[in-house]
C-alpha cells in the first residue's frame, strides 16, 4: 500500500487495487514463497498444511501447532516465516519448552491460492492425521494401554500413510502407528505359536492313537488265537458232556422201560402209559446223538404196550413229545403235546377220540375241573378253556407274557 501512495497519500483506491488486507496478504505470501529455494518450498508446504485444520463439510480454519510436531529443519523455516520481514506466521511460547506456531491471519486460508491447492491435495491425509492425533490423546490418557492401539482396517490405513508420508508425521505419530503394528505382529506370532503347539499336540495324539491301535491289533490277534484254542477245548468238553448226558439219558430210558414192564405186569395201565411215554421221550433225545439207537429203542419198547395190540393200552396220535396228561372225573384221558394240540383219547381202543387245536405253541399243561371243564396252558402265553362237545375253544385267556407251565 505504501508503494501505491499518490502524492504521499495512502488512498482508498490503492487499497482496493492491492486487494485490501486479504488480497495484499495473499500477494505477499506468493512473493515470499517465490524467493524460497526448491527444498524450502517443499518444507513450506509441509509447514503450512500443518497449520490448517481441515474442514469436513465446513471451512478450513487456523490451527496452533506445537514445536514437537516439526523437525529441526522445518522449525527453522517456521522461525524464518515468522520473521518481521516476511511475517506469514506467528510463534509463541505459552509455557517453558512449549513453543507454538500459527498462521498470521485466516486470509491466507481464504485467499492464498497456493495454500488452497495444497489443502485440496492433502485433505484426505490431513483429516486422517487429525483423527490419529485424537487416538494418540486417548492412548496416552489410558497410560498407553494396548487396547487403545489401532487395529484392523484403521491400522492398515495408518500403515499405508506411514509408508507414503513419513516426513509429514511427527515422532509421536510414528511411534503410535509402529506400536500398533508391533502389537498386531506380536499377537499374530502368538497365534501362530499356539497353532503350532496345537498341531504338535494333534500329531502326538494321532501317533499315540496309531500306536494304541497297533497294540490293540496285536492283542486282538493273540486274543483270537486264544479264543480259537479255548473254543476247540470247549467243543471237546461239550462233546464229552453231551456224551455223558447221552449215556445218562439212555440209561434212564432203559430204566423207565423196565419199570413200565413191571407196572404193566401188575395191570397198572395208567402208570405204565406214563412210564412208557417218558422212556420213549428219553430214547428220542438220545437218538438225536446216535441214530443207531433207533433199532435199540424199538426193540426195547416193543416189550411194553406202547402200541395198541389186542388188549394192550398204548396211545399213538401226537406228532411230537407229550408234556402233560390228565384224567377227567368221569375217566376221560386228555394229553398235551409239543405239536400244539390237545387229544381226548378213547381209552378202550387207544385211538384219539378228538383232537383240539387252538394253541400256537407247545401245550405244557392240561387239567380237568371237578365239573368236567378242560383247560390247557401253552408256551404261547395263553390258557384255553375247551368245549369238549364241539372241540373248539370256549374261551382263550391272554395275560401272561411268558410260558404257562401249569393249569
Amino acid at each position: 500500500l505504501w508503494r501505491w501512495q499518490t502524492h504521499r497519500q495512502l488512498t482508498h483506491v490503492a487499497y482496493k487495487q492491492i486487494g485490501q488486507v486479504k488480497g495484499a496478504l495473499a500477494k505477499h505470501a506468493d512473493q515470499v514463497f517465490g524467493k524460497l529455494s526448491k527444498s524450502e518450498q517443499t518444507q513450506a508446504r509441509r509447514v503450512f498444511v500443518q497449520l490448517v485444520h481441515p474442514g469436513a463439510g465446513t471451512e478450513d480454519t487456523r490451527r496452533i501447532a506445537r514445536r514437537t510436531e516439526f523437525d529441526d529443519a522445518d522449525w527453522a523455516l517456521v522461525q524464518q516465516l515468522a520473521d518481521a520481514r516476511t511475517r506469514l506466521l506467528i510463534t509463541d511460547q505459552p509455557k517453558e519448552d512449549d513453543e507454538t506456531a500459527e498462521l498470521i491471519h485466516e486470509a491466507l486460508i481464504q485467499r492464498w491460492g497456493q495454500l488452497k491447492r495444497w489443502m485440496n491435495a492433502d485433505r484426505t491425509f490431513r483429516l486422517w492425521q487429525e483423527r490419529l492425533r485424537l487416538d494418540i490423546e486417548r492412548w496416552e490418557a489410558n497410560e498407553q494401554d494396548a487396547d487403545a492401539l489401532l487395529r484392523g482396517t484403521p491400522l492398515a490405513e495408518a500403515e499405508g500413510w506411514l509408508t507414503d508420508r513419513t516426513e509429514e508425521l511427527n515422532e509421536a505419530e510414528i511411534a503410535y502407528v509402529q506400536s500398533g503394528i508391533h502389537f498386531r505382529d506380536q499377537r499374530a506370532a502368538e497365534r501362530e505359536a499356539q497353532r503350532q503347539r496345537e498341531l504338535e499336540a494333534a500329531e502326538s495324539l494321532a501317533s499315540e492313537q496309531q500306536q494304541r491301535a497297533e497294540a490293540e491289533a496285536r492283542n486282538s490277534r493273540r486274543t483270537r488265537r486264544f479264543t480259537f484254542a479255548l473254543g476247540a477245548a470247549l467243543i471237546m468238553a461239550i462233546a464229552a458232556v453231551v456224551f455223558a448226558l447221552y449215556q445218562a439219558q439212555l440209561a434212564q430210558a432203559r430204566s423207565l422201560a423196565g419199570q413200565a414192564q413191571g407196572t404193566f405186569a401188575r395191570e397198572d395201565y395208567y402208570l405204565t402209559l406214563l412210564l412208557a411215554l417218558e422212556a420213549k421221550a428219553d430214547f428220542e433225545i438220545a437218538r438225536q446223538t446216535d441214530d443207531s439207537l433207533a433199532d435199540d429203542s424199538k426193540g426195547l419198547l416193543s416189550t411194553i404196550p406202547f402200541q395198541v395190540s389186542g388188549s394192550g393200552v398204548g396211545f399213538l396220535g401226537h406228532s411230537d413229545w407229550v408234556w402233560s396228561v390228565a384224567w377227567s372225573p368221569d375217566g376221560q384221558l386228555a394229553s398235551g403235546s409239543d405239536d400244539g394240540t390237545v387229544i381226548l383219547w378213547n381209552t378202550d381202543t387207544g385211538q384219539p377220540a378228538q383232537t383240539l387245536s387252538g394253541h400256537s405253541g407247545t401245550v405244557l399243561s392240561v387239567a380237568w375241573s371237578p365239573d368236567g371243564q378242560l383247560a390247557s396252558g401253552s408256551d404261547d402265553g395263553t390258557v384255553i378253556l375247551w368245549n369238549t362237545d364241539t372241540g373248539q375253544p370256549a374261551q382263550t385267556l391272554s395275560g401272561h407274557s411268558d410260558w404257562v407251565r401249569s393249569v
